[in-house]
C-alpha cells in the first residue's frame, strides 16, 4: 500500500514545441504542456486523465527521458532528472526506477524474438546472470503476468492481443522499476480483456509494491485502478484529487463535461433505420 513519502514529483512541468506556422511562414510557439504539477506515492496510484492532445502522454514520456523539458523538474526516488544531459549509465539508472507500457503491444514488441527471447534481452540490460538463473528469471516474470510455460517459445503474432500486453508487462517489469507508466495500455483491448489486465495490474502493485502512473481517456479504468487522479485539458491540470471524490462530485465544468459524455447503464447506441 502507498506511504507518505512521494516516489516521484512533478512540479511546473512544461514543454513547448517550436512548430511551422499553418499557411505561413515562419515558426510558431505550441504548448504541449503548461505548469503541470503532482506526486505519486511510492506503491500509489495516480491517473491522468484527458482527450487527446490535453498533453497527458507528452508528460509520461517527459518522466521516462522520452522527451526533454521545456521548464520545471521531474524528482523520481529523489533525484532529479531534468536540466541535465542523460548518458547511457544515467538512462540504466533511470530504466531502473520507471519503466512504461504502451498502448499497442504488438508494434512494442520485436516479432522476431520469442516471448523468452524479449524477457532475457530486457533482463540482461539490466543484470549478468548465469543461464539457468537467467531462464528461471524468464519463468518467473512470465508467471508473474499469468502467462504459462508454452507462450515462452511463442513469436508475437501468435498471441492474443492480452498476451502481448502481457509480455509487455512482464518485459517492463524486468528492470524490476519502483513505477510503471501505462499509456492507454488497455486502450487496444476486449472489455472483458481489459479487465484481467486491470486486475493483473492491481495484483502486481499488492504484490510487489509497484506504483502506477496511468494515462488514461477513460474513466471507468480509472475509477477502478487508482487512488488519485489529474485531469488536464490544453496542457494544464484543471482539476485533481482523490478519484473517488473528483470522478463523484467533479468541480470543473470540463471534468463534468467528461464524466457526462460517459454511457450510463442500459445504455444502447441509436440506430439509424433506412425504409426499404
Amino acid at each position: 500500500m502507498p506511504n507518505d513519502d512521494p516516489l516521484l514529483t512533478v512540479k511546473n512541468l512544461a514543454k513547448t514545441y517550436r512548430v511551422r506556422a499553418e499557411g505561413k511562414f515562419g515558426h510558431q510557439d505550441f504548448v504541449a504542456v503548461d505548469g503541470v504539477s503532482f506526486d505519486v506515492p511510492a506503491g500509489g496510484s495516480v491517473a491522468i486523465v484527458g482527450e487527446s492532445g490535453s498533453g497527458k502522454s507528452t508528460c509520461a514520456k517527459i518522466i521516462v527521458g522520452l522527451e526533454s523539458t521545456s521548464a520545471g523538474e521531474v524528482v523520481l526516488a529523489g533525484e532529479s532528472w531534468t536540466g541535465r544531459r542523460l548518458r547511457r549509465r544515467d538512462r540504466l539508472r533511470l530504466a531502473q526506477c520507471v519503466q512504461m507500457v504502451f498502448q499497442d503491444p504488438y508494434s512494442s514488441l520485436d516479432p522476431r524474438l520469442t516471448v523468452g527471447q524479449t524477457l532475457t534481452e530486457a533482463i540482461s540490460v539490466h543484470r549478468a546472470l548465469p543461464r539457468l538463473e537467467l531462464e528461471a528469471r524468464v519463468g518467473e516474470l512470465a508467471e508473474q503476468v499469468g502467462l504459462g510455460v508454452r507462450h515462452i517459445s511463442q513469436h508475437p503474432h501468435a498471441l492474443s492481443g492480452g498476451e502481448r500486453q502481457r509480455v509487455a508487462i512482464a518485459r517492463a517489469l524486468a528492470a524490476e522499476p519502483q513505477l510503471l507508466i501505462l499509456d492507454e495500455a488497455v486502450a487496444a483491448l476486449d472489455v472483458s480483456i481489459q479487465a484481467q489486465v486491470l486486475n493483473l495490474l492491481s495484483d502486481i502493485r499488492e504484490q510487489m509494491g509497484v506504483a502506477l502512473l496511468f494515462i488514461s481517456h477513460d474513466l471507468g479504468v480509472v475509477q477502478h485502478l487508482c487512488d488519485d487522479v489529474l485531469v488536464m485539458r490544453a496542457g494544464q491540470v484543471v482539476e485533481q484529487g482523490a478519484a473517488s471524490t473528483v470522478l463523484s462530485n467533479p468541480k470543473h465544468p470540463y471534468t463534468q463535461r467528461l464524466i457526462g459524455s460517459v454511457p450510463g447503464p442500459g445504455w444502447v447506441p441509436r440506430r439509424h433505420i433506412i425504409s426499404a
